[in-house]
């Protein structure tokens, strides 16, 4: 051992050795070697104390690879058998069986029994060896460690194969070779091995222990002999190597086939754009899923969805590990599925080798391509027709000729099937409509999109110049005549549909669609005559031997003068009769059935809705009941669809009038007799059960600490802070249940300055921000927030600050804003500053006013006392904060503009807010003074300059009560020049805040309390919204859950409602 470099000379003199190692202590890495003592004084001790010991070259095996031996142990007990490393250098590349012999093998065995018998470890670690003359000499010893090279793979080859031999080694995988691929090529060659199966002796084939795509890889080979795992070894260097070649052809498979696994994964066509077939299309497969056997990819972020899947989870005793999210981030489902979830599905597939898979889009798409095929790569099949066929048959345009070629026939007419359609062709242009238009020659028309469903995009025209302004949002489209069409005895119009699946029609019969406006609200069996809906069979059938597909489709057809009109082909994708049709078929094939839509309330939470129908006798249980009514869809405020079971017509007809009446039955809702335990309780809000209960939490800050850990909300507000004796009395009586353990609950932000329909310009208009998005709001823990307009009141209006406004509200959070903008005179919306703020409920000031600002308005002191002495007359009639917030701005007045308002009049320092505070230390000092006169002072997030601040008010002794912060989220960040000119911009996010309340926690260890204040109740109370900012009973519940550890954002509950949780976050409209 050696701790000076005259020790290391005097070792390497004692030791005669030419060549010698030095080994830092305690450590595995900067291993030497040196043959002179002019290389030793060269060493400069990197890691501190050093081993020398004289290097003896190791013995070789029959092929020529020397014997370097290890055994691992875990506590007093060896690891499998002696084994021999393989180094290609210094590094270990793999293991196998010792080539030292017998008497070799015993004696480090018995050697290392007798080191553990004294050590008594009880952690993990190994002895190494070196086979010199045949002699084991130990060449070191590690402890508390696991080595991946060797020691997990005997840990593994010890627990399932004992009796087999190892080979373990490393690799580098050949690029963008991931896992799953490799592992379905040992499938294919038989030589996977799998842990988890019955150990057998024969057992062999290979493993993988570590696997990083485009980095390095480890595995295990496990055969009864060192040839045969060497063999194995070779065979998945090979595939390491080269790589595997990509399969583009798909299987396809059949969805009569019970026993595959489905893999729902329903997302809407790349060209639809309505937010209801975004959540309709993936949830509407939920209620066909089969019990531990069926998988469904849904979009994440929406909790009408999530809560309407755990429903069915329930009542279908489906499991968790049958649904995977997406994140919700993107309208198209195909485009929202990125690696973490293909990873997921991956692991679904190639674990489960006995299983058959097969995908179940909703239509194969370029976009379904992109991902699915990593999966068909694994052996998956696809239920339906290849992109392909899709884009040559799956859409309208095959009903017509195009108006540029109106020789060239229409499919329909190639595929020589005698049918009527309507007068019409397909246009990719207005040019084309217009021509089009002359071609039919009648006055009212109609556009169809070639990919249009459930009646999106159908357009009623009857004027040539409406044609002019048509924009093709969803591609070519048909131009057809409007028919007059017939109608049913009850005034519903008769439109007949058929839908098939592969070459089999679905269901027994037609149905009726019944429509209202372009699109459908349910379906019924076809009143339309029997020669009609024959020739309707006939004609489908035909069309199917035709076209041949291999998934879904349907036509639908128009009745005009008793005559059946083609007026829709629906081919290459599901249609929404298929799901009440293949639903019937699971669960009451001998039924009559009856399927309406109808919008549940936002309010009316499905298991509410549910217990209603239970306590009416009106529920369908699938597997227990004949009879009764199931939400086939059920997303509470934008869309529902609900099938009827029953005997006759009649009696669908009885439970589809008490249904709706159900659904729209006020009140408080029933006791349930299945499902969740909710209940009304009279002592939290009459019979108020939507109740959330967070318990176990670490610590509670309201913001001061508390001394319970548990918070009951009840409607918007906190109903009680509970004992942990009291709330696991209440936790049956709750909706939900959040476990909050290692959490801090704290309140919401209050976050004063966002500019909510964005702001900018300054660099021109690519320089305008974007508007505010509601999940980046939530992600920034942002509960309430106020507006503001900004620099620019030329393309951005006041107007549409308001609608913003009030759309944040609608959408779960609480807003506010500020009238006016940078400049005077003032823009507003009533006429004036003061009756905005008297008249308007949710404008509270004026702001933000550039004070000192080369972008302000350069007013008078004369003029501002005006506004400010409005602006408090406004708070005081309408009972607001009347506050005129101010920008502060680089110039050299800086606070003086309002030192002489306070100076020259009465009135009161709080009417005035100044913002970015923290902008230059002379106004740091300054707004020191202002605090000093009473006054509080806004600082604009920024990690270190914000931070810098508050360190410096703090050493000034600053009250921190008169300190605020707030995040200016989407205003712009304009650097200038020597001169005063913008050089670039970019924009404030969301997430300051957060940011800055870590930063202040744990690298200047703040205490929890002495943060929150200035995010949460300092701003709160400063603008008189006196239910913000703090945890107490009858406030507002806008809480916060925070990962203790590194605070990171968990739920957001804002306004009593959950709006984020660790796997979703709640999105605005058009997000």
């Amino acid at each position: 051992v050696c701790e000076t470099m005259n020790d290391l000379l005097i070792a390497y003199k004692m030791l005669g050795s030419n060549k010698v190692r030095i080994r830092p202590l305690g450590s595995t890495e900067g291993s030497i070697s040196a043959s002179c003592p002019e290389e030793i004084r060269l060493y400069d001790f990197p890691r501190g104390t050093v081993v020398m010991d004289s290097l003896k070259a190791a013995d070789k095996a029959s092929d020529g690879i020397r014997i370097h031996s290890v055994i691992a142990f875990c506590g007093q007990q060896t690891v499998g058998t002696v084994r021999d490393r393989i180094l290609l250098g210094k590094n270990p590349v793999a293991t196998r069986p010792s080539e030292g012999g017998e008497d070799y093998v015993k004696t480090i065995e018995s050697f290392v029994k007798g080191v553990l018998d004294r050590l008594r470890p009880e952690g993990t670690g190994l002895f190494k060896f070196d086979c010199v003359n045949g002699e084991a000499v130990l060449t070191d010893i590690s402890f508390g460690m696991y080595d991946l090279n060797h020691t997990f793979g005997l840990l593994q080859a010890q627990k399932v194969a004992p009796e087999s031999v190892l080979f373990s080694w490393s690799a580098v995988p050949s690029k963008n070779l991931d896992v799953w691929a490799v592992w379905s090529k040992l499938l294919e060659l038989h030589i996977a091995y799998n842990p988890s199966k019955k150990v057998r002796a024969d057992r062999k084939g290979a493993f993988p222990l570590a696997f990083v795509k485009n980095g390095a890889a480890q595995f295990i080979a496990v055969a009864p002999t060192a040839e045969e795992a060497a063999a194995i070894k070779s065979q998945v260097d090979d595939i390491l190597r080269q790589g595997i070649e990509e399969n583009t052809e798909v299987e396809h498979s059949s969805f009569e086939d019970v026993n595959q696994r489905r893999i729902w994964c329903q997302g809407p066509r790349p060209e639809y754009r309505r937010e209801t077939q975004r959540f309709n299309l993936p949830s509407r497969s939920i209620p066909l899923m089969r019990p531990k056997k069926d998988v469904i990819v849904l979009p994440g972020g929406y909790e009408p969805l999530t809560e309407f899947f755990n429903f069915c989870k329930e009542v279908l005793h489906l499991d968790d590990d049958q649904v995977i999210y997406t994140s919700g981030k993107t309208y198209n489902l195909d485009d929202d599925i990125d690696e973490e979830v293909v990873s997921k599905l991956k692991a679904i597939v190639g674990s489960a080798q006995e299983d058959h898979f097969a995908l179940v889009p909703y239509s194969t798409t370029d976009n379904f391509n992109r991902w699915a095929s990593q999966i068909t790569a694994l052996h998956a099949s696809v239920i339906g027709d290849d992109a392909e066929w899709v884009k040559k048959f799956g859409h309208k345009g095959i009903l017509h000729r195009h108006i540029r070629t109106p020789d060239q026939p229409s499919i329909i007419e190639e595929l020589g099937v005698n049918v009527k359609v309507a007068k019409g062709y397909v246009c990719s242009t207005v040019e084309d409509l217009l021509d089009a238009y002359k071609a039919i020659g009648t006055s009212e028309v109609v556009i169809k999109p070639n990919f249009g469903a459930a009646g999106e995009g159908i357009i009623f025209v009857s004027e040539e110049e409406q044609l002019k302004l048509y924009d093709f949002p969803m591609g070519d489209v048909l131009l057809e005549e409007k028919l007059n069409l017939d109608k049913a005895s009850d005034g519903i119009v008769l439109s007949p549909a058929v839908h098939y699946m592969e070459s089999k029609l679905v269901g027994k019969a037609l149905v009726d669609q019944i429509m209202v406006g372009t699109g459908y609200a349910g379906w019924r069996p076809s009143v339309a005559p029997k020669v009609f809906q024959d020739f309707a069979s006939r004609l489908t059938r035909k069309l199917v031997g035709k076209l041949e597909p291999r998934g879904p489709g349907g036509f639908d057809f128009l009745s005009v003068e008793g005559e059946p009109i083609l007026s829709d082909v629906n081919t290459g994708r599901f249609n929404g009769a298929h799901f009440p049709k293949i639903f019937r078929e699971m669960y009451a094939p001998n039924k009559e059935y009856y399927v309406f839509k109808y919008k549940p309330p936002a309010n009316l939470d499905i298991w509410v809705f549910w217990n209603r129908l239970l306590e009416s006798n009106l529920a369908f249980i699938p597997g227990k009941t004949q009879s009764g009514v199931f939400p086939l869809i059920y997303l509470r405020g934008l869309s529902g669809q609900f099938i009827i079971l029953a005997d006759t017509m009649q009696i669908c007809s009885k439970m589809h009038e008490r249904t709706i009446k159900l659904l729209q039955k006020r009140g408080g809702p029933s006791v349930p007799k299945i499902g969740r335990a909710v209940q009304a309780v009279s002592a939290v809000s009459g019979n108020e059960t939507d109740m959330i209960l967070i318990k176990n939490a670490h610590s509670i800050f309201a913001p001061e600490r508390l001394g319970v850990s548990n918070v009951l909300v009840g409607g918007e507000s906190i109903r009680g802070l509970l004992d942990d004796e009291t709330a696991a009395a209440m936790e049956p009586f709750c909706r939900s249940v959040i476990d909050a353990r290692d959490m801090f609950v704290v309140p919401g932000f209050v976050d004063i300055h966002q500019h909510l329909i964005g702001g900018g310009g300054e660099l021109g208009p690519r320089s305008r921000t974007p508007e505010a998005k509601l999940s980046e709001i939530l992600e920034g823990g942002i509960t309430t927030v106020i507006g503001v307009l900004g620099t620019d009141a030329v393309t951005r209006h006041l107007e549409s600050l308001l609608a913003k406004t009030k759309a944040m509200n609608e959408d779960g959070i609480t807003a506010y804003f500020w009238t006016g903008n940078y400049h005077l005179p003032e823009v507003s919306l009533m006429g004036s500053a003061k009756r905005d703020v008297a008249l308007l409920d949710l404008c509270l000031g004026f702001g933000e006013l550039a004070i000192s600002d080369h972008r302000g308005s350069h007013s008078s002191v004369e003029e501002l006392i005006k506004l400010v002495g409005d602006v408090r007359i406004g708070g005081m009639i309408g009972g607001k904060c009347g506050v005129t917030y101010c920008h502060m701005g680089h110039c050299k007045s800086r606070l003086q503009p309002l030192f002489e308002i306070v100076k020259q009049t009465d009135i009161p320092i709080t009417s005035m807010l100044p913002t970015h505070m923290d902008k230059t230390p002379e106004l740091v000092d300054e707004g020191i003074e202002w605090i000093k006169m009473g006054g509080y002072i806004d600082l604009t997030a920024n990690a270190i300059a914000t931070r810098k601040t508050i360190d410096y008010l703090c050493e000034k002794s600053v009250p921190m009560a008169h300190v605020m912060v707030s995040t200016d989220a989407y205003g712009s960040r304009v650097e200038y020049d020597d001169e005063g000119q913008p050089l670039r911009a970019g924009y404030a996010g969301t997430t300051g805040l957060l940011t800055l309340m870590r930063r202040l926690y744990f690298e200047d260890e703040w205490p929890m309390e002495d943060i929150l204040p200035l995010v949460t109740s300092t701003p709160a109370s400063f603008t008189k919204l006196v239910k913000k900012g703090t945890i107490s009973v009858g406030k507002d519940a806008d809480i916060l859950l925070l990962d203790r550890n590194t605070l990171s954002l968990q739920y957001v509950i804002a306004r009593g409602s959950v709006m984020k949780t660790p796997d979703s976050t709640r999105r605005g409209f058009g997000e």
